[in-house]
């Protein structure tokens, strides 16, 4: 997150990207703000052999390390850099409020919003079941320092993608002065590699998520039976019946959770969700531009 919406609108800025087309990019949050249409499917249907949340963890995280592979290996041409991934850091502002080296991201500015709100998509999908496994995971007393960690790991992958990127990574100045012995206009990792570094750590992580995490049932099976034959029976007897009943009780959870917030939505005086819209989307605007027209 801290990359795509905090670092990447000013890489748009340097490959002299319009203010039109960096607004374009910022649908690609729209996913993540909008979770909560498909936070009650998330919550209600998974594979019963995989485990509740592992069955939209493991997936959505295979999905981002594989686009981000993908994105990696393209984003030079998108952004239209030379080789090494530079986008000219060092550049000045101009009367129209852009310079640089790029020569304009042109159509390409729809493919990176594609990418990169497909990957938030599948973010917003590992964000709801995360939330969900810690509440299952941890007891009630150690509820808040899961809060407070996810909080924590939030604001620091942010900033790591964002301002640590910018000063320590992208910029060849700070690394000329306080790290190179050979000046360079090159920065330390170019903009690919950096992203390439991250899909793999990715998709790396969720494997052994996927191979040495169990997760706990969300039901077990208790049988009394007086032989080996019956014991297998009835096993096999209440697992079917406990997935066919999960199955049905997800779909009709489903359903109850959207008919909730339907009614919710619809007792709301009109007046006041028009008010409250109009600020918000005014609010956004300013905290989305200022710092561009900086």
């Amino acid at each position: 997150m801290g990359f795509c919406f905090g670092s990447l609108p000013f890489l748009l800025q340097e490959a002299n990207a319009t203010y039109h087309q960096i607004g374009l990019f910022s649908a690609a949050s729209y996913p993540f703000s909008l979770k909560l249409l498909w936070a009650p499917i998330i919550d209600s249907v998974w594979n019963r052999r995989f485990g509740r949340r592992k069955s939209w963890i493991v997936p959505s995280q295979l999905l981002i390390g594989v686009s981000m592979l993908y994105i990696a290996s393209m984003i030079d041409g998108w952004l239209a850099l030379p080789a090494g991934g530079s986008g000219g850091s060092s550049g000045g502002s101009s009367s129209g409020g852009r310079s640089g080296v790029g020569i304009g991201v042109g159509d390409s500015i729809w493919t990176l919003t594609v990418w990169f709100g497909l990957v938030m998509l599948f973010a917003s999908a590992q964000d709801i079941a995360v939330d969900g496994w810690s509440v299952t995971l941890l007891s009630n007393e150690n509820q808040s320092y899961g809060s407070m960690c996810q909080s924590v790991g939030q604001s620091f992958g942010y900033a790591l993608s964002y301002s640590a990127y910018f000063t320590l990574i992208h910029n060849p100045q700070f690394a000329n002065r306080f790290w190179r012995s050979t000046p360079s206009d090159e920065p330390v990792v170019s903009l690919s590699n950096y992203i390439l570094f991250w899909g793999i750590a990715y998709i790396v992580m969720t494997t052994v998520l996927a191979l040495l995490k169990r997760e706990t049932p969300s039901s077990s099976t208790v049988a009394t039976p007086t032989s080996t034959t019956s014991v297998v029976d009835k096993n096999s007897a209440v697992a079917a019946e406990e997935a066919q009943e999960e199955e049905v009780s997800g779909i009709a959870e489903v359903r109850s959770t959207y008919s909730k917030v339907w009614r919710l939505v619809t007792k709301l005086p009109r007046k006041w969700v028009w008010w409250v819209g109009a600020v918000g989307s005014g609010s956004a605007f300013d905290l989305s531009t200022e710092s561009l027209l900086l």
